[in-house]
């Protein structure tokens, strides 16, 4: 009598089967019947399923290849045995075969585990564990489990398979299609192994002839060993809605713990309003409308629950509470977030985790999605409920998505508490007074007119029979050539654009040319800024969003962008102040990337210059070698982004304007020999890109890069923002116990307000958490012990920080 292996349901810890199980009846009917047509394997099964802490559902289907054992009595007298033990939700019956039912039906986040039998004989049901259709199969024959590595170290790609079988015959006794296949079971397998197409293995010509001639036969056995062509689409709802119901060791584990918000809100005019907020943790649920109302709810729900929200908008929610003074959670899992997480350059849509989201309205959905926030509260009648009722499944299929693809510490632990840090920086933003020196704005609008016509006395003449605001600048190029000729000095190269030539014509003092290039600054920029913060009415605040490097950026107004060394770009700093009664203290890193280069690559001659206080000073030494002073800072600096950022030398040639044609190839070539070993580092980790297709920073963050260029990017300014968010917490809390407080971050500047009483332990709390936070033990952002210099400054406008 076959006695099956049922332990491993009951087993718990490391290593065993997901949470939740689907049974795979008929398989184990056919199992039982081949082993001993008489016996009964039901009462080991049933005591089995009676006993695990998983929850199961009992799928009582056809399969993909007849068996005399499947008659529908059989079947039929089973799920009625099973639905007396289980009740009847936990039985489901279908025409559709378990594997095909499973994975029309299986996102990423479900981790399933599928309970079979006989899998020596039927080894093409492996395909299961292809793209996280099965997190696992046990095999209740044997007591194996097999995960998708297991498959693929011992039996090939599981996507192949199939294929595979339905080229060597499936079935005891079948025939193959590929006459002679069977001798090269081990040959085909190997190849699949390796990922070599089945009519490139090690076979003979006549069987690579037949393989290639039978594709489209094969093919069709394959979709048929799938059990595709059966499908059943009551079923497969049925199915799905099981899947998204929370278990009851969810309920335990999850429910408890995590308050789910939705907020209507208004963020017209700078200030947040509420419409209504609906709140639910645990059994409970409240909602209220109006403002006061929904503070009040807030504030008691954060009183119920201070650790962990998920709740959509989570930066206006939590925005709007701080606002008001609440008490903000100690972290936020916010829908839009995760997506962004999982697929930064592409994020997925809800749905593609969560088909329970379908129910929802398109406008409903793209709302969830709005990681730039860009979006209003969709209005719909039934938004509101469907969106209530759709947050504590959304989040369990996202936790398991994340967890399935190792993200799940990034989001709980890394994210989720910097979301309050942000929403209360986002909401102090700037307060604004005149510039320096000026008697109001319309002061600054008229300086600015002034300059610009000045400007253009000077380049109009040239340009007069064009617009040189919109000219191209091969048209511009070709006035100024007709003036001043090829200037020798430039050191002309046939590589350059016509950009290129007129940016040379800039750095070389052409007259028209650096009047023209100033007067596009002012006209693009200038009036820009000015008319925003005239318009802001004394206060500024940025919308933070995501971005595919892990950084949190401004837009609305893009304040990370505010220009810093242009004449325009200090009047509109200094127009930035602190809040009355306050200083500001600002700290910025020294040559923070090229610092986070040294500490991976472990590069001699970057290691040794980022132990000195200007980093790109020291560099500019090491690299002038006999002749000292031959290579300045700036030269230094500029040399070494550009090759660890992967610029080509013809790129580097045609983008660096204040460099002659031999100047910055010999900067490059001298470069390219003193970082060699960065240069190495550079390129194994691309390397592993071109296999992996994405790159992590040591914090966690994930990207499917684009390009090769792109993925190098975020492994080094994707760890600066793994810092940043590390420091922003810990000066979060260490600045709770002070009279000072986050105002701004940009990069890798923090700019934090303080009272003039307390700005000397600020500045040192500021400076040490900055120095120190990637090395921190138990997770050091750091492989090596790379100094992090920074400079500190004070004052009353942002002007005063640079």
């Amino acid at each position: 009598m076959p006695i099956p292996e049922v332990q491993r349901l009951l087993a718990r810890g490391p290593g065993t089967l997901p949470d939740v199980l689907l049974v795979d009846v008929g398989a184990l009917i056919r199992w039982g019947y081949d082993e001993d047509p008489n016996a009964d394997i039901w009462p080991a099964v049933l005591e089995a399923g009676q006993r695990t802490h998983r929850r199961l559902m009992w799928i009582v289907a056809g399969t993909a290849v007849p068996h005399p054992a499947l008659d529908p009595a059989t079947l039929g007298a089973l799920g009625a045995r099973l639905a007396a033990a289980f009740g009847a939700a936990s039985v489901l019956r279908s025409h559709e075969p378990l594997p095909a039912l499973l994975a029309a039906v299986a996102a990423p986040g479900d981790r399933v585990g599928v309970v079979t039998a006989g899998l020596d004989n039927r080894p093409y049901e492996m395909w299961l564990l292809d793209d996280g259709k099965a997190n696992a199969l046990v095999d209740v024959a044997t007591g194996q489990i097999w995960t998708h590595a297991d498959a693929g170290e011992h039996l090939g790609d599981p996507y192949l398979l199939p294929f595979l079988y339905a080229i060597v015959g499936t079935e005891p006794g079948s025939r193959p299609i590929v006459r002679e296949a069977r001798n090269y079971v081990e040959v085909l397998r190997l190849a699949a192994v390796s990922g070599t197409p089945f009519e490139d293995a090690d076979v003979p010509p006549r069987v690579k002839k037949a393989l290639v001639d039978n594709k489209n036969n094969i093919e069709v056995e394959a979709r048929r060993l799938r059990g595709e062509g059966l499908a059943d689409p009551a079923a497969r709802a049925w199915l799905r809605s099981w899947l998204d119901a929370p278990s009851p060791l969810e309920s335990v584990r999850e429910t408890p713990r995590t308050t789910y918000v939705l907020a209507e809100l208004d963020r017209a005019g700078g200030a947040i309003v509420f419409k209504r907020v609906s709140v639910q943790h645990g059994v409970q649920h409240r909602a209220v409308a109006g403002h006061g109302p929904s503070l009040s709810l807030l504030k008691s729900a954060v009183q119920d629950n201070p650790d962990r929200w998920f709740v959509p908008h989570a930066l206006d929610v939590l925005g709007g509470m701080a606002d008001h003074g609440l008490v903000l959670p100690s972290a936020a899992v916010d829908p839009a977030y995760v997506a962004f997480a999982l697929r930064p350059d592409m994020p997925l849509s809800v749905t593609d985790r969560c088909t329970a989201a379908l129910s929802l309205s398109t406008a409903a959905r793209r709302w969830l999605e709005d990681a730039q926030r860009n979006l209003p509260f969709p209005n719909a009648a039934p938004d509101w409920n469907d969106l209530i009722e759709i947050l504590p499944i959304l989040d369990r299929n996202l936790s398991g998505a994340l967890r399935q693809e190792g993200l799940d510490d990034l989001l709980e632990h890394d994210i989720g508490p910097t979301l309050p840090v942000l929403a209360k920086l986002e909401r102090q933003g700037a307060w604004i007074d005149i510039p320096a020196g000026y008697p109001s704005w319309d002061h600054v609008r008229r300086k600015l007119e002034r300059r610009l016509r000045f400007l253009q006395k000077t380049f109009m003449p040239l340009f007069s029979d064009l617009d040189p605001y919109r000219a191209e600048f091969r048209e511009l190029v070709g006035l100024l050539k007709r003036k001043y000729g090829l200037i020798p000095s430039a050191g002309w190269s046939p590589e350059l654009s016509a950009e290129d030539e007129f940016n040379r014509y800039v750095v070389l003092d052409a007259p028209e040319a650096v009047a023209l290039d100033r007067a596009r600054s002012i006209a693009t920029s200038a009036f820009y800024w000015q008319s925003s913060l005239q318009q802001a009415g004394g206060r500024l605040r940025g919308v933070l969003a995501p971005t595919a490097t892990g950084r949190w950026s401004f837009h609305d107004l893009p304040l990370h962008n505010l220009p810093k060394k242009s004449i325009e770009g200090q009047l509109f700093r200094s127009a930035l102040r602190a809040p009355p009664g306050y200083i500001l203290i600002g700290c910025d890193y020294n040559a923070f990337e090229a610092r986070l280069l040294a500490a991976l690559s472990g590069d001699p001659a970057l290691v040794v210059a980022a132990n000195a206080a200007d980093m790109h000073a020291e560099m500019a030494k090491h690299l002038s070698g006999t002749d000292p002073g031959s290579i300045s800072r700036d030269d230094a600096k500029v040399g070494v982004y550009a090759i660890i950022y992967g610029q080509s030398l013809k790129g580097f040639r045609r983008r660096q304007a204040t460099f002659t044609h031999q100047g910055s190839t010999e900067l490059y070539q001298r470069v390219e020999a003193t970082v060699a070993s960065a240069l190495a580092y550079r390129h194994a980790e691309l390397g592993a890109f071109a296999k992996n297709k994405y790159v992590k920073t040591r914090g966690g963050w994930r990207r499917w890069a684009p390009t090769k260029r792109a993925a190098f990017n975020t492994l080094i300014q994707g760890l600066g923002a793994d810092i940043l968010r590390r420091v922003l917490r810990e000066l979060d809390w260490q600045l709770a116990g002070t009279d000072a407080f986050i105002v701004h971050q940009a990069h890798d500047e923090v700019i934090v307000a303080s009272r003039p009483a307390c700005a000397d332990h600020v500045a040192q709390i500021l400076e040490g958490t900055m120095k120190n936070m990637a090395t921190q033990a138990p997770r050091p952002l750091l492989p090596r012990p790379v100094p992090l210099h920074v400079k500190i400054h004070r004052g009353d406008r942002w002007a005063d920080l640079l």
